[in-house]
């Protein structure tokens, strides 16, 4: 992995090869990407994992997945399980699974660029994690292209969401200090933060109803095991 890591440092003013073979760091479009090369611990599996992460701006509220659609989403979707906002991008809609809030932020985040870019990586995904925005490709990246356009979806998600904070920010002061009703409402925060609680909810409902499909599947092949391994004593005897 080494001559991708080289080939971002290449992109990145700053750069800092924390391991040649696995991360650096530098700006871009001032801000603070972190390319890595990772494995990931997924119960008794380790996956190659690439990733192009950025700090979430202070005072930015936010939850957000995009995640690719699988038949498994779409029938979550049916079932009403998952909150999917639809970009009125065919291509992509078809693609991703987005989720987030608030919708608001979560739209202009997604804008034409960053949706295009995504898409261009193939299976991959974005997400906030904490306090931090992260383009995600569910394998190791040997394409130094492919690896650019992660770093530079990164760093368009890491300035959209600092100029959202930065309107949200001076909003709020207007509110502060002069009293009146600015671009934000004063229930415009607690609308957002129960946007954002409605659909961790619905993420916590949706992994729970996974572990419980896993464990009763789990159950009905041990029957399944058991019944045939039941038949074969009998056809032996």
């Amino acid at each position: 992995m080494r001559p991708i890591v080289n080939a971002v440092a290449g992109l990145l003013e700053q750069a800092q090869t924390i391991d040649p073979d696995a991360t650096v760091q530098g700006l871009l479009d001032e801000q603070h990407i972190t390319f890595a090369f990772k494995l990931v611990r997924e119960g008794s599996m380790t996956l190659k994992w690439t990733e192009a992460t950025v700090p979430a701006p202070a005072g930015l509220q936010l939850t957000l997945s995009v995640q690719p659609s699988t038949l498994v989403s779409q029938r979550e979707i049916r079932r009403g399980l998952v909150v999917v906002h639809v970009l009125g991008d065919a291509p992509f809609d078809a693609a991703f699974i987005v989720e987030g809030a608030p919708e608001a932020v979560v739209r202009e985040l997604m804008d034409e660029k960053v949706r295009a870019g995504v898409l261009s990586l193939g299976p991959s995904q974005v997400i906030s994690r904490g306090n931090t925005l992260s383009v995600q490709v569910l394998d190791w990246v040997e394409d130094p292209e492919r690896a650019a356009t992660m770093v530079r979806m990164a760093a368009r998600l890491g300035a959209i969401a600092s100029e959202i904070a930065r309107r949200n920010q001076a909003d709020t002061g207007r509110l502060d200090t002069s009293g009146y009703r600015g671009a934000i409402g004063k229930g415009a925060r607690a609308l957002e933060q129960q946007e954002i609680e409605a659909i961790e909810r619905a993420v916590a409902a949706r992994r729970k109803g996974r572990q419980r499909g896993a464990l009763l599947a789990g159950l009905v092949i041990g029957g399944v095991c058991v019944a045939i391994g039941a038949a074969a004593v009998l056809l032996g005897r």
